[in-house]
């Protein structure tokens, strides 16, 4: 049997001559017309946000905004806020006790630095992750003819979060180390064991730079399930 090689044209013209019902409603989504010719409207507006979730993966977009703004960046304000203050507080121990004036100047030039670390973690997270991200998000769910996102556009953001990652577990290991020194200062001649001041504080710096680690590393988490999944998108449309 002879193959037949139809034009583009001729493919055309023979659809709009040659079909049998008249579509109720229809609309273009990238290289892609689709139809709708029974039914209800709702039918057709779950096909598109299904097409939307599997071409741009909206969903672990949406997860992410979602940990930003409720999560990752509150967190982040509250240790630096408890830095800044602790900082301060060190300060003013510093100049009512100055015989241990080296002791509290090597907190204070780690909390200085720790929160110059922390408003650049801030600041890159916001302008580089999470406002280009909600725009593109608010375009991708009014127009699907926008470019997919690529992955080598997502792999500086986790190489970002990596960054920042190595550098805030240095600091969580200086403070955890102040804080095992300082608790073991703090014991009486009985034995008994008593907490001072800056330790409490220490602990309680400890525990905002945990959740914030914890936090840091579900943002990289959703960032590497997101790369594994526009990796296979892109080998799909290399194969085809």
């Amino acid at each position: 049997m002879l193959h037949n090689n139809f034009s583009k044209d001729f493919a055309k013209q023979f659809r709009s001559e040659s079909e049998l019902y008249t579509a109720t409603e229809e609309f273009p989504f990238g290289n892609l017309l689709i139809r709708q010719y029974a039914g209800d409207n709702g039918e057709l507006s779950a096909i598109g946000e299904k097409l939307i979730d599997t071409f741009f993966n909206t969903r672990f977009i949406a997860q992410l905004l979602h940990s930003l703004k409720n999560e990752n960046l509150p967190i982040d304000r509250q240790l630096l806020n408890k830095i800044k203050w602790f900082k301060n507080e060190c300060e003013t121990c510093q100049q009512r006790e100055p015989y241990t004036a080296r002791f509290y100047k090597d907190h204070i030039a780690m909390l200085l630095s720790f929160s110059e670390l922390m408003n650049a973690l801030i600041n890159d997270f916001q302008d580089q992750v999470y406002d280009p991200l909600e725009q593109y998000y608010t375009h991708l769910t009014e127009s699907a003819n926008i470019a997919a996102v690529e992955s080598s556009s997502i792999a500086p953001i986790i190489d970002m979060t990596e960054f920042y990652m190595k550098n805030i577990l240095a600091y969580y290991n200086y403070i955890v180390t102040a804080w095992q020194f300082e608790a073991s200062n703090s014991r009486s001649d009985k034995g008994v064991q008593l907490t001072s001041y800056i330790a409490d504080q220490l602990q309680e710096l400890m525990a905002y730079t945990e959740n914030l680690i914890d936090s840091i590393d579900n943002i990289r988490s959703l960032m590497l399930c997101w790369i594994a999944q526009i990796q296979i998108t892109e080998e799909q449309e290399l194969y085809n």
